[in-house]
């Protein structure tokens, strides 16, 4: 995986020699990289989500912790914790949600967004703006 410290593969050849069997690699515990346009007004903010990554619609694994919010996409501790999955499922129908409003019921997530929809100042207001503004509540 690092071929500029002098790795070749050849490590992998001489474990097969010895009768070991080499299963498909898959990068882990890394960043994952999304469609910027989605992130990249984000940038630098962290904050606290549920995560959970789906195939096919069926929920793989739920992780939760702090997610950052990068130029390039995603990371944090439970963002590393999916990204095996997400590698390994790269071409199939592979989606991650974050839940920002995990302690919140439906009801005062409703409330929570009707009253920025009704604020004045808030308009025009994109989807951007208005995760933004949730995000910013939580941080402060």
């Amino acid at each position: 995986s690092s071929p500029h410290l002098g790795s070749d593969g050849s490590g992998y050849k001489l474990l097969e020699q010895f009768g070991h069997k080499i299963t498909h690699l898959y990068p882990a515990i890394t960043q994952i990289k999304t469609e910027t346009v989605f992130v990249k007004q984000l940038k630098g903010i962290k904050t606290d989500a549920n995560c959970k990554i789906s195939v096919d619609n069926t929920i793989i694994r739920e992780e939760f912790g702090q997610v950052l919010f990068a130029d390039y996409g995603l990371s944090g501790p439970p963002i590393f914790q999916l990204s095996r999955i997400a590698a390994k499922n790269y071409n199939k129908n592979c989606s991650i949600s974050l839940d920002f409003m995990f302690e919140k019921s439906q009801n005062e997530v409703f409330h929570l967004i009707k009253s920025v929809l009704d604020s004045p100042f808030t308009y025009p207001l994109t989807c951007e703006n208005l995760l933004s503004l949730f995000l910013l509540s939580f941080l402060f």
